[in-house]
C-alpha cells in the first residue's frame, strides 16, 4: 500500500513535533506502509522546493491558510497522485483536541478501502 502524506504548517514554533509524531503513527499502526511526504509551510517562500528521498519541503503563500498549501502540495505532486492508493492531508495541529480517531488507522481498515472512491477522517 502506496499513501502520500501532506502536511501543511506555518513554520516550526508551534507544532514542532508535529512530522515526527505523523512518522510514529505510521510506524506504530502501518508499519509497511510506503509512504512519502510533502510538507508545505507557508511561512517558506513560495519558490521553495528541497528534495530529499521520501521527502520534499515546499513553500507556500498561505493566501487562504492550509487550503491552499494543500493546492501547492497537488500542483506540485501533479500525476504522480495517481501512484498512490491513499493521500493523507493534515495540518501541523493534527494532534490536539479529540485524537482518538486516530487509533482506527490500521492496515486491515485502509486495505478495506484500497480502491474506492472514500474520504477518512
Amino acid at each position: 500500500m502506496r499513501i502520500l502524506t501532506i502536511l501543511t504548517r506555518y513554520g516550526v514554533e508551534d507544532y514542532a513535533a508535529a512530522e515526527a509524531q505523523i512518522a510514529a503513527l505510521f510506524a506504530r499502526q502501518l508499519p509497511t506502509v510506503d509512504r512519502d511526504v510533502i510538507v508545505v509551510d507557508n511561512a517558506m517562500p513560495h519558490d521553495t522546493v528541497v528534495p530529499s528521498p521520501g521527502r520534499t519541503l515546499l513553500g507556500g503563500d498561505n493566501r487562504v491558510r492550509e487550503f491552499t498549501a494543500f493546492d501547492r502540495a497537488i500542483e506540485y505532486a501533479g500525476a504522480r497522485l495517481s501512484a498512490y492508493d491513499f493521500i493523507h492531508i493534515a495540518t501541523s495541529a493534527f494532534n490536539t483536541l479529540y485524537t482518538a480517531y486516530l487509533d482506527r488507522f490500521t492496515e486491515p481498515v485502509l486495505a478495506a478501502a484500497v480502491g474506492h472512491q472514500v474520504a477518512m477522517g
